[in-house]
């Protein structure tokens, strides 16, 4: 697996622990991350909003 810079994770109340890259203030922004991770071959890239350890709904 690639080198992701700025890597951290956080375990879940539910057990499972998430591996998460950057914070981003728009969704552009982390969507061109996620693009670039893409691109450096890290597989299941996906954009998540998050507010604390709770995911939040992104609208479109």
């Amino acid at each position: 697996m690639p080198s992701v810079s700025g890597e951290y994770h956080f375990k879940f109340s539910d057990g499972y622990t998430r591996y998460f890259s950057g914070v981003f203030s728009t969704r552009s922004e982390a969507e061109a991350h996620k693009n670039t991770l893409k691109s450096r071959g890290v597989k299941g890239v996906f954009v998540v909003g998050l507010e604390g350890p709770n995911r939040i709904i992104l609208s479109n």
